[in-house]
């Protein structure tokens, strides 16, 4: 499966996919979709859906990696920019 059989809050616009397409590997990888909750309730969703589904998510925050680790050109980018205190 892939990231456009996910709900509706994994954005596929050709410009949001290709903000998330790098880091400071200097890799560059559009993933298929990007996800970018704001609540627990969200990640824990869509997290649920995506393995039902067998969608791969590659989890990003500051994309500072230097190693590529935050980037995929596989299933789902999930940007947890937004969550932005300690729950």
């Amino acid at each position: 499966m892939t990231a456009a059989t996910l709900a509706t809050s994994v954005e596929r616009d050709e410009g949001v996919r290709r903000a998330y397409s790098a880091d400071a590997s200097g890799l560059v990888m559009v993933p298929e979709g990007v996800a970018r909750p704001t609540s627990a309730a969200e990640v824990a969703a869509l997290l649920a859906e995506a393995s039902a589904n067998g969608t791969a998510v590659t989890c990003a925050g500051g994309q500072t990696s230097t190693t590529g680790a935050s980037i995929s050109d596989k299933g789902i980018v999930l940007s947890l920019r937004a969550m932005d205190r300690v729950i």
